[in-house]
Formats: C-alpha cells, sequence, structure tokens
C-alpha cells in the first residue's frame, strides 16, 4: 500500500512538471530500444536547449539509443526524493551541491570512474570534479564563477576609470572602496566623496553583494581567512581575518555608504544594475545570459574582485550531473552525458548566450576558434577571458565551494546568514564579540558536522 502511494506521489508531482513544460517527455520513444531518461531543471532558454541537444543526439542514434528529457521547472528537489522513495531514479540528471555527499553516501550515484576515456580528467577544470570515497560520482553541469559585473555607462557617463579585468591589476581595498565612493551618487549629483553628499538620498549605489556566505567568502579569502580550519576540525568564523573581513564589509554599509543595508536593497528595481540602481555588483557568470535579453540596454562590463592582501577570487557554486546507480545502461547515459558537455552539440546558444561556461579547458578555453565558438558574441564582454577564463584557470584563487567538503552545509549556514545579515544591517565598530559568538553558536548546537574531503577545504596550490 505504501508503494502504491509512493507512486502516486510520483505521479501527480511529475504530471505537475510535465503540464508546466507542456510535452509529454515519452513521446515518439521508439519501443524495443534502449531509453534513458535525462532529467534536468533550469529556465525555458535552458530547456529548449537541452530538448535540442537530446533530438540531435536521438537523430544520430537512432535504432540505438533513445533519450527522454524530463524538464522540472519548479521543486525539483521534492520531485527528485519523491522518485528516488519509489525506487524510479532517473539515469542521469541535475542535482544540487548541497545534497551531493549526501546522496553520494545513499548509494544513489553510480561511480564513473571507470567511463571515462583515458586522461579525461585531465581537461576537466580542477574544481569540476565531484568524488566521494576516493569515486568519481558527478562532474558539474557547467563552470559558473562569481565575478565582478559593472554598468559601463556609469562610469563612461561620470568619467571614472573602469574597474581592471586583469588579475595582476586587481585594486587594493583601499583603492576598490575609492572607486566605489567615486560612483556612489546621491540625488543631488553627488558622489560619496564630495563634502554635500547626503547618505539618506542615494541614487546609485557604487557596489553591492549578496549577504550571504558565497559572495562574502570572496571578501573573506582574499584576505587570508578560511571558513573550517586546515585540520578539518571546526569552523573558523572567529579568526582576525573573518573579523576584519565583517568590519571592513560593515563600513561599506554604513561608513562609506556605497553599499545599500539588506533593507534597502530590498526596495530597488527588479534590475538594479541595468537600472542603474548598482554601478557594480557581484554576480554569477551565469547572469550574462539575462543580461544579454534584459529590457534595459546597456554596456555590461566584467572585472576581477579586489585584493585583500592574497590576490582577487572567485568560486564556481554550479550544480552537478549525475548517473544513477539504478540505470540499466551506464554506458549509454555516459554517451549522451559527453555529446551534451560538448559545445557544438547542439548546446551552443547555453554557452554563447551566457548561461554556461565549458567544464571541459581543452580545447574551449585553449584554442582559439573553440574559444570563439561561445565567446565571440554580444553576451561576453571584450574582458570577459582575462575576467573571468583566466580566474577559472586560477586554482590557488578559488574560494572552495562548501558543499565540495562539508558534510552538512546547510545546517551551518543557517547559522551564519543571519549572522552576516545582521552585521550588515547595523553600524557596529568592530564585529569580533559576534563572529566569536557565531562560532560558539554552531559549536554548542552541534551545526558543524565535520569534513567529507579534506583536500578541498583551502585553495589548491
Amino acid at each position: 500500500m505504501r508503494k502504491l502511494l509512493v507512486l502516486l506521489m510520483v505521479m501527480v508531482v511529475m504530471v505537475l512538471g510535465f503540464a508546466a513544460c507542456g510535452r509529454d517527455p515519452a513521446a515518439g520513444a521508439p519501443e524495443g530500444v534502449p531509453r534513458i531518461e535525462m532529467m534536468f531543471w533550469g529556465g525555458l532558454e535552458e530547456q529548449e536547449a537541452m530538448e535540442s541537444v537530446i533530438r540531435n543526439f536521438n537523430s544520430q542514434n537512432e535504432g540505438r539509443v533513445h533519450v527522454i528529457g524530463t524538464h522540472i521547472p519548479a521543486d525539483f528537489g521534492t520531485v527528485m526524493n519523491t522518485r528516488l522513495a519509489a525506487g524510479d531514479p532517473p539515469d542521469i540528471a541535475y542535482t544540487g551541491s548541497g545534497g551531493f555527499y549526501t546522496m553520494a553516501s545513499e548509494g544513489h550515484y553510480f561511480a564513473i570512474d571507470n567511463l571515462l576515456p583515458p586522461g579525461f580528467i585531465d581537461t576537466v577544470i580542477h574544481d569540476a570534479v565531484w568524488r566521494y570515497d576516493g569515486r568519481i560520482y558527478g562532474l558539474s553541469t557547467a563552470q559558473v564563477n562569481l565575478i565582478l559585473f559593472y554598468n559601463a555607462d556609469i562610469f563612461n557617463r561620470l568619467g571614472v576609470e573602469r574597474p581592471p579585468h586583469r588579475f595582476e591589476d586587481a585594486l587594493s581595498w583601499d583603492a576598490f572602496v575609492n572607486l566605489a565612493q567615486q560612483v556612489t551618487i546621491d540625488r543631488n549629483g553627488n558622489n560619496a566623496l564630495h563634502p554635500d553628499f547626503n547618505p539618506r538620498q542615494i541614487a546609485t549605489f557604487g557596489f553591492n553583494f549578496w549577504p550571504g556566505i558565497n559572495d562574502v567568502s570572496l571578501f573573506a579569502y582574499s584576505n587570508g581567512a578560511r571558513i573550517v580550519n586546515e585540520a578539518g576540525t571546526d569552523t573558523d568564523f572567529a579568526s582576525p581575518e573573518w573579523i576584519d573581513t565583517m568590519n571592513k564589509l560593515n563600513r561599506l554599509v554604513h561608513y562609506y555608504h556605497v553599499v545599500p543595508t539588506p533593507a534597502d536593497s530590498e526596495g530597488l528595481p527588479s534590475y538594479p544594475l541595468e537600472s542603474g540602481a548598482f554601478a557594480m555588483t557581484v554576480g554569477g557568470r551565469w547572469s550574462m545570459m539575462g543580461f544579454a535579453r534584459q529590457h534595459v540596454p546597456f554596456e555590461l562590463g566584467v572585472a576581477v574582485m579586489p585584493d585583500l592582501g592574497h590576490g582577487p577570487f572567485t568560486m564556481s557554486p554550479p550544480g552537478i550531473t549525475s548517473i544513477f546507480a539504478g540505470t540499466e545502461h551506464p554506458e549509454l547515459a555516459w554517451e549522451f552525458w559527453q555529446f551534451k558537455m560538448d559545445v557544438e552539440n547542439g548546446a551552443t546558444e547555453l554557452y554563447a548566450g551566457g548561461l554556461w561556461q565549458p567544464i571541459v579547458h581543452d580545447p574551449w578555453y585553449t584554442d582559439p576558434a573553440a574559444l570563439a565558438v561561445w565567446t565571440d558574441n554580444p553576451a561576453h564582454p571584450p574582458a570577459f577571458q582575462s575576467a573571468v577564463l583566466d580566474m577559472a584557470m586560477r586554482p590557488s584563487q578559488i574560494v572552495p565551494l562548501t558543499a565540495s567538503y562539508i558534510r552538512r552545509p546547510g545546517e551551518f549556514v543557517q547559522f551564519v546568514t543571519p549572522v552576516i545579515q545582521n552585521i550588515l544591517g547595523n553600524p557596529m565598530d568592530c564585529t569580533g564579540d559576534i563572529m566569536r559568538a557565531l562560532q560558539e553558536e554552531i559549536t554548542a548546537n552541534n551545526a558543524f558536522h565535520g569534513v567529507y574531503n579534506p583536500a578541498n577545504i583551502l585553495p589548491r596550490r
């Protein structure tokens, strides 16, 4: 009876998912041919591109294998968990990085080590390979670095030099603060350096970032901080480096007035960079597709983050693609997976449009002709290669994603997020007591459960 109820739940959720995308994913699947189900999330552009990839693959493999696409536009995790509970996993699917280790430890994934061609791992971006217990169970769906975006029109109008896009030219913290002050403009047209600047009537904020662990970590790691100590035994938020980082970020908001408070951010336009509410902001590389297609025309610029002492940093917070242990055809699933990763196999728009970045660096980063296939277009600013690709190829400057080594990242992030928002939301002379209290609270509530992969704690040198 329980099995029947679970199956009914699966059917209801799947019907809702199919209704949302308006298609029956099994339509046209030939009888007697091995079927591979690819389950994925994403917006309309990603759905259309993935369906194009699947059509191309099926047309080239007619009579040998047939891939069925299942697009889940919302509640992907609920659908996945329901299907796993029913013993009905897809053959290959996206999965969130936060749940990767749990899923791997529960045996839901198929280890792909023996499927990989010789030397394949050497061609892949270093942080795109996902391992558990020494085996490879996933690869990042795409490389999606965090970078500094800016509205070039604002810099041009004000006659202010644009932020640098080369690693070697990264601004010091003081120079970056000064730049943000130059492009923070009140409603009377005064910048934040002007003696008559009104911090209560700001028309354009010079800078913005998301008040969460990912964006804040870019500053912290550049300042010499780490989320977890090198031994992997405890979090490290009470360190002098973290305290100094949070003091610096608090002063951006409440002393220099170049960054809005979290509360102020809620009242800004829906497209703050495009509309001129921000001059610079931290964003994900995937945003380029949205910027290229949004309704407010402007010149998009990309730059490296500031250098707080250890160089500018980036991070890649990707989704992951995995083959599931219940598949009857792992080799065929891997064939389709390789096809999907190839930029020219129907997914060109996902890369050229600005959503994705290849995880295979050879040839897509190294061959000028291959690079031009997906970057020589208006969605990618001229500085893209130095500001984004060069940073992606610097493992020493990539903040390790917490989900790549912490056992239960979601639990401790629930403690960290409100503390970050409190520090950014209120003027403070020193954040030391707050950061020490945060670490004590995490320990007292057993919110840190250790690490899976100690090698991922520090950036790779």
